[in-house]
């Protein structure tokens, strides 16, 4: 199938092929970077974003030096991420209000896709950069690219956490996200119901990446082959329909399981749904199974 591109002003260019779409903000090509590179440039696009959405609100225009101010301490609270390896783990929890705990009860979960956690109720677990980063490839030798991306639109996550009730965390936790904490007493399992249940292509388990500047780096050999399209003039269309699939696989790691510094606390554990295409709305499964895979614990 053909790429669809369409282009929003201050936003970037949409691309969209077999129902799955990932959104270019901006790109560089060229001589290798090193990781202190990759996260200034990351910190540069996250500025120029961050300058835009304020103009358009009507804040006050920042100085120069406020810039430079904020872009160092993004930088002291940022590492390049390596994907986070898939969890073995079966055992996860989930803190939540008392209303919401009664669904789980009742054998119902909600699935929520990274365009909504952006603007989520819940100023605690609200992230304004949800589904945005950065990743780098190069090929180990001359070749190396660079997107600025939103990725992870065909995808519906459960936030759930590596802390329990007898952790350090539990209060900061329940202030935060509800006094309630139910155990997943089998992730895996779960999300095979899950997946199941819902049609979803296959299901992922990772614990979130903290880094204030979004930034993922691989090595492939494919570098060589975008690095000569888009240097020879070729379109974002043509890129799109000959790498599409890598370049979401890429975009996914920093924009679903990498979180700004400040919600390191968490300690996520991201269970993930993906869909043979995008996704702009919860997900709501019910089944009377999924009550025999949790417990309430506080």
């Amino acid at each position: 199938m053909t790429t669809d591109i369409a282009f929003t002003p201050d936003v970037g260019f949409h691309l969209k092929n077999d129902g799955r779409t990932i959104l270019l903000r901006g790109f560089y090509t060229g001589r290798d970077l090193t990781d202190r590179q990759i996260i200034q440039y990351g910190a540069i696009a996250k500025m120029y974003q961050r300058n835009i959405a304020e103009e358009s609100l009507g804040f006050p225009e920042r100085t120069e030096e406020e810039e430079d101010d904020e872009i160092a301490a993004w930088l002291s609270r940022s590492t390049i991420m390596d994907l986070p390896p898939k969890v073995d783990c079966p055992v996860a929890y989930k803190y939540t209000k008392a209303e919401f705990l009664e669904k789980w009860l009742e054998g119902t979960v909600r699935l929520t896709p990274p365009t909504v956690y952006r603007a989520i109720e819940n100023p605690h677990a609200r992230d304004e950069e949800e589904g945005y980063g950065t990743f780098y490839i190069h090929d180990g030798h001359d070749n190396a690219a660079v997107f600025d991306i939103a990725a992870g639109f065909n995808t519906a996550a459960i936030c759930l956490t590596r802390h329990s009730p007898t952790s350090a965390y539990h209060t900061e936790m329940q202030q935060k996200f509800g006094p309630r904490v139910i155990q997943i007493l089998d992730v895996p399992q779960l999300m095979a119901l899950l997946t199941a249940r819902t049609g979803a292509v296959n299901y992922d388990v990772r614990d979130v990446h903290y880094s204030d500047i979004k930034a993922f780096r691989y090595e492939t050999e494919m570098t060589r082959d975008i690095a000569g399209l888009l240097d020879a003039g070729g379109s974002l269309a043509n890129l799109y329909d000959l790498h599409g699939s890598k370049l979401r696989e890429l975009g996914e790691a920093p924009a679903i399981f990498c979180k700004p510094y400040c919600f390191h606390p968490e300690a996520e554990r991201r269970a993930i749904l993906r869909f043979a295409s995008d996704v702009d709305a919860p997900i709501i499964v019910s089944d009377p199974r999924i009550k025999d895979l949790i417990r309430v614990v506080a």
